[in-house]
Protein backbone atom coordinates (compact mmCIF):
# COMPACT_ATOMS: atom_id res chain seq x y z
CA UNK A 1 0.00 0.00 0.00
CA UNK A 2 1.38 3.49 -0.95
CA UNK A 3 1.41 5.94 1.65
CA UNK A 4 3.60 9.00 1.38
CA UNK A 5 4.30 11.26 4.64
CA UNK A 6 4.87 14.62 4.36
CA UNK A 7 8.42 15.47 4.19
CA UNK A 8 9.21 12.05 2.53
CA UNK A 9 11.57 11.47 -0.35
CA UNK A 10 11.28 8.87 -2.54
CA UNK A 11 11.69 6.90 -5.85
CA UNK A 12 9.60 5.83 -8.32
CA UNK A 13 12.45 3.39 -9.94
CA UNK A 14 9.70 2.85 -12.85
CA UNK A 15 8.45 6.18 -13.90
CA UNK A 16 6.53 5.18 -16.77
CA UNK A 17 3.09 7.61 -17.39
CA UNK A 18 4.32 8.83 -14.08
CA UNK A 19 1.05 7.16 -11.96
CA UNK A 20 2.40 6.44 -8.55
CA UNK A 21 4.55 9.84 -8.50
CA UNK A 22 1.41 11.65 -9.33
CA UNK A 23 -0.05 9.76 -6.50
CA UNK A 24 2.73 10.74 -3.85
CA UNK A 25 3.29 14.37 -5.30
CA UNK A 26 -0.32 14.57 -3.64
CA UNK A 27 0.65 14.33 -0.63
CA UNK A 28 1.67 18.41 0.44
CA UNK A 29 5.72 18.19 1.18
CA UNK A 30 6.43 15.11 -0.75
CA UNK A 31 9.63 14.70 -3.18
CA UNK A 32 10.00 12.50 -5.71
CA UNK A 33 12.92 11.02 -7.61
CA UNK A 34 11.62 9.45 -11.01
CA UNK A 35 13.61 7.04 -12.80
CA UNK A 36 13.07 5.08 -16.23
CA UNK A 37 15.62 3.80 -18.75
CA UNK A 38 12.87 4.87 -21.53
CA UNK A 39 13.63 8.70 -22.76
CA UNK A 40 10.16 9.00 -24.02
CA UNK A 41 8.67 7.83 -20.28
CA UNK A 42 11.00 10.93 -19.04
CA UNK A 43 10.29 13.28 -21.85
CA UNK A 44 6.65 12.52 -21.46
CA UNK A 45 6.70 13.58 -17.71
CA UNK A 46 8.30 17.20 -18.53
CA UNK A 47 4.02 18.57 -17.43
CA UNK A 48 4.06 16.91 -14.43
CA UNK A 49 7.36 18.00 -13.38
CA UNK A 50 6.72 21.74 -14.20
CA UNK A 51 3.26 21.28 -12.23
CA UNK A 52 5.30 19.40 -9.33
CA UNK A 53 6.99 22.94 -8.04
CA UNK A 54 10.61 21.78 -7.77
CA UNK A 55 9.35 18.44 -6.24
CA UNK A 56 9.85 16.00 -8.73
CA UNK A 57 13.56 15.35 -10.49
CA UNK A 58 13.23 12.96 -13.72
CA UNK A 59 16.30 10.77 -14.23
CA UNK A 60 16.95 8.53 -17.43
CA UNK A 61 18.99 5.38 -15.64
CA UNK A 62 19.37 2.07 -15.08
CA UNK A 63 17.95 0.98 -11.62
CA UNK A 64 21.14 -0.38 -11.11
CA UNK A 65 22.70 2.92 -10.34
CA UNK A 66 20.44 3.68 -7.57
CA UNK A 67 22.92 4.83 -5.26
CA UNK A 68 24.43 7.15 -7.84
CA UNK A 69 21.23 8.59 -9.01
CA UNK A 70 20.19 9.35 -4.74
CA UNK A 71 23.41 11.15 -4.21
CA UNK A 72 23.83 12.84 -7.42
CA UNK A 73 20.07 14.45 -5.92
CA UNK A 74 21.26 15.19 -2.75
CA UNK A 75 19.24 12.12 -1.49
CA UNK A 76 20.16 9.92 0.79
CA UNK A 77 21.26 6.48 -0.20
CA UNK A 78 17.25 4.47 -0.39
CA UNK A 79 15.73 1.78 1.40
CA UNK A 80 14.57 -0.43 -0.50
CA UNK A 81 10.60 -1.27 -0.79
CA UNK A 82 9.91 -2.15 -4.04
CA UNK A 83 6.17 -1.27 -5.56
CA UNK A 84 7.19 -1.13 -8.99
CA UNK A 85 10.27 -3.64 -10.57
CA UNK A 86 13.36 -2.17 -11.62
CA UNK A 87 14.11 -0.53 -15.14
CA UNK A 88 17.12 1.19 -16.96
CA UNK A 89 19.32 3.77 -19.89
CA UNK A 90 21.50 6.73 -20.50
CA UNK A 91 20.73 9.84 -18.03
CA UNK A 92 18.51 12.75 -18.87
CA UNK A 93 17.83 15.17 -16.18
CA UNK A 94 15.17 17.88 -15.69
CA UNK A 95 13.79 19.61 -12.63
CA UNK A 96 12.11 22.40 -12.79
CA UNK A 97 15.00 24.54 -12.69
CA UNK A 98 16.00 23.28 -16.33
Amino acid sequence: MLAPRDGGIYIDATFGAGGYSRAILAIAGTQVIGIDRDRSAVTGGFDLVDQADGRLTLVEDRFSNLADICAAQGAPAARRRSIKSPTASARVRRSRAS
